[in-house]
């Protein structure tokens, strides 16, 4: 028996240490890039694409950062900062992410909700099209999109840059596999006690989705935080160009040196890797529940 458990215990502990290789294998895959932008925004030019990597730079230049947003003196040389002006980019992609992700929170959980709760003629068919519509992408759809945007005399406005991306099919089938796995009964209850639909969604079933909610939110800033194509196309005044357009213009038009587009790369990242960092537990948690119910 000894001998058995013996075995057993080092067969266990030579898949735990395999696993735990090929975990940090893929970690070090993963963060490969982003540990190279760090670096590479940190060095003197001449030490970027060097070749062995120097990971450490010598020396570390914190003044990139200053430089590159154009808010120093060294920005002059290349005079970028005249038409490239990052803290408008800036403003652009907050007001756009934070209106699209209000849009999207609030109008995909309520489809959602009326998917997972309500029985309505031709539910199954019209769940099924809106499966079909997330494996479009945009690129697919994006010729009759910007069509439909100009005859509405959207092209360089707010409304153009947000309405027609702030809706996502896929998020409309994460909000319903998520409420489809609360309880029918507290609705039930809700109802017999007179609530409204919207009362019950509000007061029910929003706070009972908070981990899904918070991460939709999430995937949805972070979707709209990096979008580039969609603005490319249908902003044409660089005082509507959001963060990703203002790097694109900063590097076709001004030849930029390539350690200030790391440091602008590094200042666009962190906010929402901070957002990460605080809702990962919340992000976790709707993903184990959201698999509970089909």
């Amino acid at each position: 028996m000894s001998a058995r458990v013996t075995t057993f215990w080092r067969r266990r502990t030579l898949v735990t240490t395999i696993r735990f290789v090929v975990l940090v294998v893929f970690i070090i895959v993963m963060l490969f890039p982003l540990v190279w932008i760090v670096s590479g925004s940190l060095k003197p030019l001449a030490q970027v694409f060097e070749i062995p990597v120097r990971w450490i730079p010598d020396p570390i230049q914190w003044w990139n950062y200053p430089d590159a947003w154009g808010i120093s003196g060294q920005a002059e040389a290349l005079n970028y900062h005249l038409t490239t002006n990052f803290n408008t980019n800036l403003i652009n992609s907050l007001i756009v992410t934070g209106v699209q992700v209000v849009i999207r929170v609030l109008l995909c959980s309520l489809a959602g909700y009326g998917f997972a709760k309500h029985n309505f003629p031709g539910k199954e068919i019209l769940f099924i099209l809106i499966l079909g519509m997330s494996l479009l992408p945009l690129q697919i759809i994006m010729v009759p999109l910007f069509v439909i945007v100009k005859q509405l005399g959207w092209i360089n406005t707010y409304q153009g840059l947000i309405l027609p991306t702030a809706i996502d099919a896929f998020a409309i089938f994460f909000m319903r596999q998520f409420i489809a796995s609360i309880p029918s009964d507290y609705v039930d209850a809700a109802r017999v006690d007179g609530a409204s639909e919207l009362g019950i969604f509000f007061r029910i079933i929003v706070p009972m989705s908070s981990p899904a909610l918070v991460t939709l939110a999430v995937l949805a800033s972070l979707e709209s935080w990096d979008a580039f194509l969609w603005p490319l196309i249908v902003v044409s005044d660089q005082k509507l160009a959001t963060l990703p357009l203002g790097i694109a213009y900063l590097k076709s038009l001004y030849q930029a040196p390539a350690h200030w587009l790391l440091a602008v790369a590094v200042i666009m990242a962190l906010p929402l890797l901070i957002i990460f960092i605080f809702a990962q537990r919340r992000i976790i948690e709707s993903a184990a529940q959201t698999g509970i119910k089909g």
